[in-house]
C-alpha cells in the first residue's frame, strides 16, 4: 500500500481532518492503477467514519427547457449553441404534480426540479412555489430546486414553499471557469450558494470532469466545494474577586459567537489565508445578568472582533519562519522538548497579532 494511503487511514482512525491537503490530493489522483483497490478501501473507511449512513435516490425533471442565455460550453440548452434540446416554458402545477407522483410510486425519495436560464422570473417563481406546496400536500417526497442564480430573499421563498435543498453547480475550478463560460462570473455562483445557506437551505453542488481542466484544477474545485467556511466558538474569562451583594461568587465575561470566512486561498502545503466576512454574538455586548450567585457580562469575541485577515495553519506546520507574535500564543513553547512543528491547528489573527490553537 502506498505511503499516502497509510497516512490517510491513520488520519481516519484518529479522526483528524482534513484527510488531505491540496498537494496530497493531487498525488492521490495520480497514483497508478495498481493502487485502485487500496484507494477504494481507504475511501470506504473514510465514508464509514465521516459519511452518511445511507444514500438517497433523487429523480429530476427538466421543468423548463432551452433558450438559456448563458454560454456554458458543455450545455446543450444554451442559446449560444446548436444543440437539439427541446424548448418549452415552465411546466404547469398539474404536470409537476404528476411527475412527483410517478417518482414516489417508483420509490424515489427526492424530486429535483431543474430549469434552464440564468434565473426564474417572478411569475415563474410564484408558479413553482405554488406547485411545491401542492406537491407536498399530496405526495410523500422531498423537494430540491435547481433554478439558476439565487438571492437570499428568493431562497427564503423557496424554503417557505417547502424546498429544503437547493442545487447549484460550480462546474469547474475558479481558475478554469473563464474557458467554459463568459456570460457570468464564478463569484456569482459562489454568492448563490451562500445565499441559499443564509436562507436556511441545504446546498447540493458539484462539478464536471473532462472540460479540459488539469488534475490540480480538479483538486481546486474539490477544496472549494468542501469549504463551508462557517465557524462558531465560545469565549469566557472569570474575575472571582469582582463580586457584589447579589453576586458573591464573582463575575464571568462570556461570548458565544459565530461567523464565516471567505476568500479562502491556499498559501502552501500547510496554510491558508482567510478573510472574515461575518461575525455575530448571541447577546448584545455589555448585557448583564446574575445567576446562582455569579454575574455574567456579555463581551466581544476576544481576539477575533477586530480582525479581518487570518491565516489557518494545519497540524505539522513547521514552526521555523512563523510569526513570533503568533507563536507567543502557542502552548507548545512551554514544553521541555519543544516540537519543531505545530501539534494541532493554529489560527492567526494577522491584524491583531493573536493566535488560537486547537
Amino acid at each position: 500500500m502506498h505511503t499516502l494511503l497509510h497516512t490517510i487511514l491513520n488520519r481516519i482512525a484518529t479522526g483528524r481532518l482534513p484527510l488531505l491537503n491540496a498537494a496530497e490530493a493531487v498525488t492521490l489522483a495520480l497514483l497508478p492503477e495498481q493502487d485502485n483497490l487500496d484507494i477504494l478501501a481507504a475511501a470506504s473507511a473514510a465514508r464509514a467514519a465521516f459519511g452518511p449512513d445511507a444514500g438517497a435516490s433523487c429523480g429530476i425533471v427538466n421543468a423548463k427547457s432551452g433558450h438559456c442565455p448563458e454560454n456554458c460550453a458543455f450545455c446543450a440548452q444554451s442559446a449560444h449553441h446548436r444543440g437539439n434540446a427541446p424548448v418549452y416554458p415552465l411546466m404547469s402545477e398539474d404536470e409537476l404534480l404528476r411527475r412527483a407522483e410517478e417518482l414516489a410510486r417508483a420509490g424515489v425519495s427526492r424530486f429535483g426540479i431543474v430549469t434552464s436560464g440564468t434565473a426564474l422570473d417572478e411569475r415563474e417563481l410564484d408558479s413553482l412555489c405554488a406547485a411545491a406546496e401542492r406537491i407536498l400536500r399530496n405526495v410523500d417526497i422531498r423537494l430540491c430546486g435547481s433554478l439558476g442564480m439565487l438571492t437570499e430573499e428568493r431562497g427564503r421563498r423557496l424554503k417557505e414553499a417547502g424546498f429544503p435543498r437547493y442545487h447549484h453547480n460550480l462546474e469547474t475550478a475558479a481558475s478554469h471557469f473563464d474557458t467554459i463560460c463568459s456570460t457570468h462570473d464564478y463569484e456569482e455562483d459562489i454568492l448563490s450558494l451562500r445565499a441559499a445557506r443564509r436562507a436556511g437551505l441545504e446546498v447540493c453542488s458539484c462539478g464536471i470532469f473532462g472540460l479540459g481542466e488539469s488534475w490540480e484544477q480538479r483538486v481546486e474545485l474539490g477544496l472549494t466545494l468542501a469549504a463551508d467556511s462557517s465557524f462558531s466558538g465560545e469565549y469566557h474569562d472569570s474575575d472571582m474577586g469582582d463580586g457584589g451583594d447579589d453576586y458573591p461568587d464573582g463575575t464571568v465575561y462570556l461570548c458565544n459567537f459565530s461567523g464565516k470566512f471567505t476568500d479562502i486561498k491556499q498559501l502552501d502545503d500547510h496554510s491558508y489565508s482567510l478573510t472574515l466576512e461575518e461575525l455575530s454574538s448571541d447577546y448584545e455586548q455589555g448585557k448583564e445578568w446574575v445567576e446562582d450567585g455569579v454575574r455574567y457580562v456579555s463581551s466581544e469575541p476576544y481576539g477575533v472582533e477586530q480582525g479581518k485577515d487570518f491565516i489557518l495553519y494545519l497540524p505539522d506546520t513547521p514552526t521555523d519562519g512563523l510569526n513570533e507574535e503568533f507563536l507567543s500564543w502557542w502552548p507548545g513553547q512551554y514544553q521541555e522538548d519543544q516540537s519543531d512543528t505545530l501539534d494541532f491547528y493554529g489560527l492567526y489573527n494577522v491584524d491583531m497579532g493573536y493566535g488560537f490553537f486547537g
